[in-house]
């Protein structure tokens, strides 16, 4: 396993905010690390650099003193939310487990959205099969996903955040790592791991975002559904297994996601 690269791990710390998106104390992890992992220490000492990670004070906040670091984007923004939801958006962390077709396109929709602290974990590198439907351009094959998707974070706002993981998470490791984020958005392909992602969610209590349904041309429309604290969001019925994904219903589905994970930041929840 490569050496992760500290991009912007959060130097400044973030806001402590509830499950919900609103500004709160976190409540301490009652959860311990189950080994096993097949890396062992190094996975281990992953998880505790990712725990660990400083949170920005409330004193901070309230200072203005995160106002010092003006970019185009946050200008922008002014126009578009009020302040405080300015505030929830800016202090927020999102946990984006897979950056591809979903995970890239849900990261620069909610980077448009005033979102700047990351969360990003593959293990994968660019392929020029992913330029079909994925945020990535033909310079960026060949590199780490993460390291891309970073890169393209960066340049659109010179404020976020990024926490690179180069490679997958483990189930085992999801119920230390959960409360880390404010939410998190599950963008894998394997059935399994959507599976144990979602579960570790749904019983911790934490936000969750899925997508079921989005291969081919046309087909059912996109919906929402709201289990617990798991939401999903996709048609609900087509599978890559059957047809390919192509690049306007998976950002369709990355919208949707986008758009709920807005809901929960800003409302508490996405409406149904």
């Amino acid at each position: 396993m490569d050496k992760e690269q500290n991009l912007s791990p959060w130097a400044h710390g973030a806001t402590d905010m509830t499950p919900d998106g609103a500004p709160g104390a976190m409540p301490p992890d009652p959860y311990m690390l189950r080994s096993g992992n097949t890396d062992g220490p190094v996975q281990d000492a992953m998880v505790e650099r990712v725990r660990k990670l400083p949170r920005r004070a409330e004193s901070e906040v309230d200072s203005g003193k995160t106002e010092d670091n003006a970019t185009p984007l946050r200008e922008a923004l002014k126009g578009f939310f009020t302040a405080e939801q300015i505030r929830r958006l800016r202090f927020a962390r999102v946990g984006i487990v897979g950056c591809g077709g979903l995970g890239s396109n849900v990261a620069l929709m909610l980077a448009r959205s005033g979102i700047e602290q990351f969360l990003l974990a593959d293990g994968d590198v660019v392929d020029v099969s992913n330029l079909t439907r994925q945020q990535y351009w033909p310079c960026h094959v060949g590199m780490h996903k993460v390291d891309a998707l970073s890169e393209l974070l960066t340049e659109l706002n010179q404020a976020v955040h990024i926490e690179p993981i180069r490679r997958m998470l483990t189930p085992e490791e999801m119920p230390a790592l959960l409360p880390v984020c404010t939410l998190w958005v599950e963008a894998v392909d394997a059935p399994e791991t959507k599976a144990a992602m979602t579960t570790q969610a749904l019983i911790a209590g934490r936000n969750i975002i899925s997508a079921s349904g989005m291969a081919g041309i046309g087909g059912p429309g996109m919906q929402v559904k709201r289990v617990g604290s798991l939401t999903l969001a996709g048609d609900l019925v087509s599978d890559v297994e059957d047809a390919h994904p192509y690049a306007p219903r998976v950002a369709q589905a990355a919208a949707l996601m986008a758009d709920c994970a807005l809901q929960i930041l800003l409302d508490g929840t996405p409406g149904i």
